[in-house]
C-alpha cells in the first residue's frame, strides 16, 4: 500500500522540517479542532492516511496554566480521538511528548502524560525536548550580541528539530514510547556553552545563574530523558550549523 502522511500541526515549527524531507504530506492545522471529536474523526476517515504525525500542541507553559481546560482538550483528549480514529482506518499514529510529562508539576506535563496513555496502545509516542533557532538560547546567541543568563542547575538534552525530523521516519515503524534526545545530560549553561564551542561565540557572554523557584508557572530542573538513540549534542548543533549556512 502507498503511503499517506496525515500531518497535524503542520504550521508549527517541527512540521516545517518534516515537509522538507516529505513534502507531500498532508497537513491540517487550525483549520481543524483536534479538540472536537467528530471534526477530527471525519478529517481521518475521509483522508484514510497510513501515517498520521501529531505536531499539533499548545506548548505555552503560562498559558496552559492560565486555561486548564482547553490545555487538557488539545494537548490530552484530542489525541484520544485521533488514536481512535486511527486504529479505526488502520493508520499508524506517532505523537509528539514531553520531557515535562515526567514527574508533571503543572497542567502542561499532565496532560502531555495522559496522551502518551491514550496514544500508546498501538502507536509511537516520542518523548523529547526539541530546538531550532528560534529556541530563546540559540536564538540569542547566535542573532545577538547580548549577554544571556543561562541555569547552571536545571538538566536537560534537547534535540535539534532537523535531526528529529530525519528520525521519525527512520523510528516509524515502532511502537510504544521511545526517549528521542540527545545523549548528554546538560545544565542549561553548559548547553550554552556548547553552542559557543560550535558557533565560535565568546562564551563570556553566558553568565551562570541559579534557576528561578518563583516563576509564574513550576518548572521541573531536572528534565533529563534516558535516551534511547546514540547522537551527541556535538554532533546534533553542528548539523544546526550546518543547515543554517545552506
Amino acid at each position: 500500500m502507498k503511503e499517506k502522511i496525515l500531518l497535524l500541526g503542520s504550521k508549527g515549527r517541527l512540521a516545517s522540517f518534516i515537509k522538507k524531507i516529505k513534502p507531500e504530506v498532508i497537513g491540517y492545522d487550525k483549520e481543524v479542532d483536534i479538540s472536537d471529536k467528530e471534526q477530527i474523526t471525519k478529517l481521518i476517515e475521509k483522508e484514510k492516511p497510513t501515517l498520521i504525525i501529531n505536531c499539533a500542541a499548545i506548548t505555552d507553559l503560562e498559558y496552559c496554566e492560565n486555561n486548564p481546560e482547553e490545555c487538557w482538550e488539545v494537548n490530552a483528549l484530542a489525541v484520544k480521538y485521533i488514536a481512535e480514529a486511527a486504529r479505526k482506518v488502520n493508520a499508524k499514529l506517532i505523537h509528539f511528548s514531553s520531557n515535562a510529562a515526567i514527574n508533571p508539576i503543572n497542567e502542561y506535563g499532565k496532560a502531555k502524560l495522559a496522551s502518551e496513555n491514550f496514544a500508546k496502545p498501538s502507536g509511537l509516542v516520542i518523548r523529547t525536548d526539541i530546538y531550532d533557532t528560534k529556541t530563546f538560547i540559540i536564538n540569542k546567541l547566535l542573532f545577538t550580541d547580548e549577554k544571556l543568563n543561562a541555569y547552571n542547575d536545571a538538566f536537560f538534552n534537547p534535540i535539534y528539530m532537523g535531526t528529529m525530523a530525519e528520525l521519525i521516519f527512520k523510528l516509524k515503524d515502532k511502537t510504544g514510547i521511545l526517549n528521542i534526545v540527545t545523549k548528554e545530560r546538560l545544565s542549561f549553561y553548559e548547553f550554552a556553552l556548547k553552542i559557543c564551542e560550535i558557533f565560535n561565540i565568546d562564551q563570556s557572554r553566558v553568565i551562570p545563574v541559579r534557576y528561578n523557584e518563583n516563576q509564574k508557572v513550576k518548572r521541573q530542573k531536572e528534565l533529563y530523558l534516558k535516551p534511547d538513540i546514540n547522537i551527541s549534542i556535538d554532533e546534533d548543533l553542528r548539523r544546526l550549523k550546518d543547515d543554517i549556512k545552506r
